[in-house]
């Protein structure tokens, strides 16, 4: 109810419930929701016949440096990595979602210099992944791949063009992402 409820009386005697006066009219423009962010491609594959994308997004202040995935290995999957310093490398490996096929989506952001990065798995195993450069952050190239089963990440080499090591291995993903909800924001952009 807009006000307190009021007990009127009707001409016909009855009781009828009734709230305050109406609140005057509204003119102008209906406020409407913006659209959708633009989403950058970023990789995409098929594992086990179960096709995946992931791309890189800037949903707003807060939550600038994202990684977003909408398929059946994960719906509406978002990772902010607003807390990294900019140096290296940071990741996250996620699991897929329960009745999916059982594979690991790794994702990341990269210093803009890499052209990939190699990470190595817990069973010893490689993958390289492109790093990729969007308009959502110049600062940072973004890097995404699928292995099949439950992984954890060991270590990220961050890559330059020729495939040379830009440094050490990493073995610490360099600040927790966060996942964004519609009401927090991850943190401010470093």
């Amino acid at each position: 109810l807009a006000g307190p409820a009021l007990l009127l009386l009707p001409a016909d005697g009855g009781t009828r419930a009734a709230s305050a006066p109406p609140a005057p009219a509204v003119t102008g423009s209906p406020v409407t929701p913006g659209p959708d962010p633009a989403v950058f491609p970023v990789s995409s594959g098929v594992i086990d016949g179960t096709a995946w994308g992931t791309g890189a997004v800037r949903i707003g202040a807060g939550s600038a440096r994202c990684v977003v995935s909408d398929d059946a290995l994960g719906p509406d999957e978002v990772l902010c990595f607003d807390t990294w310093a900019g140096t290296g490398a940071s990741w996250a490996a996620v699991p897929s979602q329960p009745g999916a096929v059982r594979a690991t989506r790794l994702v990341g952001v990269a210093v803009p210099a890499a052209a990939s990065v190699r990470i190595l798995l817990d069973d010893g195993g490689t993958v390289t992944a492109a790093a990729v450069g969007t308009p959502v952050d110049g600062r940072a190239d973004f890097f995404a791949a699928v292995v099949p089963g439950t992984r954890t990440v060991r270590s990220v080499t961050v890559l330059d063009g020729t495939g040379r090591a830009l440094g050490p291995a990493l073995t610490g993903p360099g600040g927790p992402p966060c996942r964004p909800r519609p009401d927090t924001a991850c943190a401010v952009p470093k």
